[in-house]
């Protein structure tokens, strides 16, 4: 009697711990499922990001039912400003890594625009040290006054627009036409609006 029930008891253990071998195997692969599926998310974004950073077509997005314009920043070295013409890729040792989104409140109803205090932190220059920079590169008297400092802000937001006009028509068109037609306003000099522009490329 005592022998069976030492069997007994030991087919009762092995049978406990048969159902606690197959809860953990249930765990373990439940857990193995959702690190499949994280990791899936994680590809999924890291092809997004990727595809962002390199103009892709389908980077155009809506976000919070406004259009948003994503702008590459340029490159800053030794306090000289340089825009990107080419295409950005995620590969590039010199590129800025943060492309800031800038909303259309940035332009003001006369169509100017104003350069925030994110892009400026983010191009390693202060607000106050941008338009005294790039007005080292012109002779154009009208474009060294004081009064011309919105028109240099404007430029060159126009500027970083040029590398997400493509995908971005109607922000292009709409706030690239009011901001054109506030500096031809503003400067009333077809030759010194023309430099304005051509040195914010540069």
């Amino acid at each position: 009697m005592k022998l069976w029930n030492n069997k007994l008891e030991e087919t009762v253990e092995q049978i406990v711990m048969f159902f606690r071998i197959q809860t953990m195997k249930t765990r373990i692969q439940t857990m193995k499922t959702r690190i499949q599926k994280i990791n899936k998310k994680k590809k999924k974004l890291s092809l997004n990001l990727d595809k962002f950073l390199r103009h892709d077509d389908n980077k155009y997005k809506s976000f919070n039912n406004c259009d948003i314009t994503d702008m590459f920043l340029p490159e800053v070295n030794n306090s000289t400003i340089r825009t990107y013409n080419g295409h950005l890729d995620s590969s590039d040792s010199n590129r800025i890594s943060i492309a800031t989104i800038l909303y259309s409140s940035n332009q003001k109803d006369d169509g100017f625009f104003e350069i925030s205090d994110t892009v400026c932190k983010e191009i390693y220059v202060p607000v106050a040290d941008v338009v005294p920079t790039v007005k080292k590169y012109t002779q154009n008297k009208k474009l060294k006054l004081p009064n011309s400092e919105p028109w240099w802000k404007t430029a060159l937001t126009l500027s970083y627009l040029k590398v997400a006009a493509p995908h971005h028509k109607n922000y292009g068109k709409i706030k690239g036409k009011k901001a054109r037609e506030y500096l031809s306003e503003q400067i009333g000099d077809t030759a010194a609006e023309k430099e304005l522009l051509d040195r914010a490329d540069k």
